[in-house]
């Protein structure tokens, strides 16, 4: 199994000082310099549990040894294996992973020959605005008329803030599976086709348009994790089966390693 949907909880997630040093000794010094320049602790677990999230997988998904994971960066800042990595393990070609990491959570997605992108946001108002309408109006050239319809079509202040939150995953989402980054026009991208989501079910009846043309090799799990959190996750191709969100306890990615080192 190569596919994985997870979840971590980072404000459960306490480590001793000993558990720190344990976590941190798992990641290149390079990475290490990296969590360091964060000045606050939650940032800091944010990065590391996103890190420690993406060998987790690579080791698991693709039977390699967790010392001989060489990772980079794109262009566009997103964690990829580098070229030499491949050339040592032609079975990682074509693998691909993604974090996200906001609110409570750090969560990661990986598929095997598709293109893949996660975004997790908490439903909140954000502490520089004072009301959803004003903060909707910071925010008025992210989506298209249709998107602001359905975003406002909500019964209540709640639900408009779900709406925008579960358009606004859609489409980082999107943008992090195709490498883009984060665009300044994002009305080329509209979605729709909604279903309602429940914190049972994972959705799939999304669709998208790029520059008013439907994108029918797109499929887009949408859930959340707990109330308080919206999660979408972008594949390019269909995807074998929809995956649900798998929330796991830190110390599971320490296991991972654990039991790598061990059984090499």
């Amino acid at each position: 199994m190569s596919r994985y949907r997870w979840a971590f909880n980072i404000r459960l997630w306490n480590p001793t000082d000993e558990e720190w040093k344990r976590a941190i000794s798992l990641i290149s010094r390079t990475e290490l310099d990296r969590i360091s320049k964060f000045v606050f602790l939650d940032d800091r677990k944010r990065a590391l549990v996103g890190r420690l999230s993406i060998r987790a997988a690579i080791c698991n998904g693709l039977r390699v040894p967790w010392d001989k994971i060489e990772l980079s960066r794109t262009s566009k800042g997103k964690p990829c294996l580098t070229e030499e990595f491949i050339s040592k393990y032609p079975n990682a070609s074509g693998y691909n992973f993604n974090i996200s990491h906001q609110g409570d959570y750090v969560v990661l997605a990986a598929e095997d020959g598709s293109n893949v992108g996660i975004d997790v946001m908490k439903i909140e108002l954000p502490r520089s605005n004072k009301t959803v309408e004003e903060f909707f109006h910071t925010m008025r050239k992210l989506f298209t008329p249709s998107e602001w319809s359905y975003i406002n079509s909500a019964i209540d202040q709640h639900m408009k803030l779900t709406n925008f939150y579960r358009l606004w995953t859609l489409k980082e989402s999107y943008l992090k599976a195709t490498g883009q980054g984060i665009s300044l026009d994002l009305q080329f991208l509209d979605f729709s086709n909604f279903s309602p989501l429940t914190l049972e079910n994972v959705q799939t009846s999304t669709r998208v348009s790029t520059y008013l043309t439907l994108q029918y090799d797109w499929l887009f799990e949408e859930s959340y994790i707990d109330a308080n959190h919206i999660v979408s996750v972008a594949i390019n191709g269909l995807s074998p089966s929809t995956m649900k969100l798998q929330v796991m306890e830190v110390s599971n990615l320490i296991h991972i390693a654990t039991y790598e080192e061990h059984s090499s």
